[in-house]
């Protein structure tokens, strides 16, 4: 999915960003990276000394976020002309309120 354009826009490093595969450690931490491609560092994430596996989720949930904007915005781009959208006001307004947050609108 090439969605740079759109990233650049709205300000934030252009997707797909993955999750690495490397994990390091230091103090007992463990540390995953998220990239946006090969050279282009995004996000740290460390986790916990008792709770390690939480460290791959949260670096996967990271790396996913531009998709998942991207996703939210289109179905609230078709939500918002459909003929349902007052059937289903409460989960477009916290789809709303989710952009605004990751776009820095709120």
């Amino acid at each position: 999915m090439d969605n740079a354009l759109t990233d650049l826009n709205q300000g934030h490093t252009p997707g797909p960003w993955a999750a690495g595969e490397t994990r390091y450690q230091r103090d007992m931490r463990t540390f995953q990276n998220v990239m946006a491609g090969e050279y282009n560092f995004v996000a740290a994430v460390s986790s916990d000394p008792q709770n390690r596996e939480a460290t791959g989720a949260n670096a996967r949930l990271i790396a996913a976020s531009p998709d998942l904007l991207k996703a939210l915005q289109d179905l609230v781009a078709a939500v918002e002309t459909g003929p349902w959208v007052k059937e289903q006001q409460a989960p477009l307004d916290a789809a709303l309120n989710a952009i605004a947050r990751a776009t820095g609108a709120a």
